[in-house]
């Protein structure tokens, strides 16, 4: 509006000349029947102190000074056109009025408004309609996780809840809760196959009759000593058996790993295979150690120091006499890896995959004393310090193979 402004003062302006004629009717009707010939744009009014219209194409018009807005009421024209204009009194009593016509203006205006309106119609169609149809879906999700919560409380710990193909934030919850119900299914499970309770509760009277056999071998009847001390070697084996099951949940459980620190892999399979002395020399055995030093991992020493051991023990156990075991520690992508394999006659491929299963013993072992948790053990305890434990055949042999995650040499502490 302000450039209309501008126009309209111009054009006054301009009727009364470059010499600024007097501004009478007089004078001015020349201009204004030229103005109306030559510009379109405009309108004008000249009309006289009595409001007879002298010149112009505008009917009579009140004679008020300044910009106002007017509708043209001349016959034949379209009923509602609106002009603005500016208007000024005549020194003679006459009214000089220039108009300009405003209907792009307010088209403009209508379709500016309209567009408005509209969009923000659609803006709230869209925001109602996207917020109404995202409730919906959400409320659909949180259903379907409901239900499978409650299939879950009711005891099926197969139940996971539903994770949909987009992997929004709700999806990585899921996500993340359906792997705790994954370790919990499988703690669950490692109890099902052996109970804690059977351990503690059988190990006090077991205990118990171990000691009042003890009394009966210091008794003066040989046979009856004899019995005893086989009934001893007997309970010894199952006090063993349901310690090592014991220690198995534990380590199963993260609850028996006190203190976490960094070693040399290499230096504490050697002091095992110290450990060990002579005991291959009088099995016949032959061992050799490939140890590459300054490997670090991150472990608890006492677990580490049984999970060599009891390899070892499998090894020298279930080979016969004459069987080679080699004993090697070294880097291998990004890992510390230990490997003990042996040329004996090892253990069917079919058979390979059930080797770690607690009691698991191949039908020629079955007379070799052992608890049948040695490789179980060893396993939990490397999947508790973030390793593996695996087994290949050597061809002859068993190769059994355990990696742990290098550790930056730093000790810890507790954890």
């Amino acid at each position: 509006m302000h450039n209309i402004d501008q126009d309209l003062t111009s054009e006054v302006s301009e009727a009364f000349g470059a010499r600024q004629e007097p501004h009478d009717v007089l004078h001015l009707e020349p201009n204004v029947r030229t103005f109306i010939v030559t510009d379109q744009d405009y309108r004008y009014l000249l009309q006289d102190r009595r409001g007879h219209v002298v010149a112009g194409n505008l009917p009579t018009l009140p004679p008020v000074s300044g910009f106002r807005w007017i509708d043209d009421t001349t016959p034949g024209l379209e009923k509602g056109q609106r002009y603005y204009g500016l208007g000024e009194k005549l020194d003679d009593g006459g009214y000089y009025f220039v108009a300009h016509d405003t209907s792009p203006i307010d088209t403009l205006n209508e379709s500016v408004l309209e567009t408005i309106l509209l969009g923000f119609a659609a803006f709230v169609f869209c925001g109602v309609g996207g917020g109404l149809l995202m409730g919906i879906l959400v409320r659909r999700r949180l259903l379907l996780i409901g239900q499978a919560v409650q299939t879950i409380q009711k005891g099926d710990l197969t139940a996971r809840l539903p994770v949909a193909a987009g992997q929004d934030e709700l999806d990585d919850l899921c996500s993340m809760f359906n792997a705790v119900l994954d370790q919990n299914e499988r703690l669950v499970e490692s109890l099902r196959q052996v109970s804690n309770d059977i351990a503690h509760d059988m190990r006090t009277p077991l205990t118990r009759l171990r000691h009042r056999l003890q009394q009966l071998v210091s008794g003066p009847q040989m046979e009856v000593k004899s019995e005893a001390n086989l009934a001893i070697e007997d309970l010894d084996a199952s006090l063993e058996m349901f310690s090592s099951l014991l220690q198995l949940a534990e380590i199963e459980a993260a609850g028996n790993v006190t203190r976490q620190e960094a070693v040399d892999l290499s230096e504490e399979v050697n002091k095992c295979l110290e450990i060990f002395g002579s005991a291959p020399e009088d099995s016949e055995h032959h061992i050799d150690a490939e140890l590459v030093r300054h490997i670090m991992i991150h472990v608890d020493v006492v677990l580490l120091r049984q999970l060599v051991s009891n390899i070892l023990d499998n090894a020298l156990l279930h080979t016969p006499a004459g069987t080679s075991i080699t004993v090697s520690v070294r880097k291998t992508a990004g890992q510390a890896l230990l490997c003990v394999a042996d040329n004996g006659p090892g253990v069917p491929a079919a058979l390979l995959h059930k080797l770690p299963e607690r009691f698991f013993r191949l039908d020629r072992s079955r007379t070799t004393p052992g608890t049948g948790l040695g490789i179980s053990l060893a396993r939990a305890i490397a999947e508790r310090f973030g390793g593996s434990l695996l087994l290949e055949d050597n061809a002859p042999g068993l190769r059994v193979l355990v990696s742990f995650p290098l550790s930056d040499g730093r000790i810890t502490g507790r954890s």
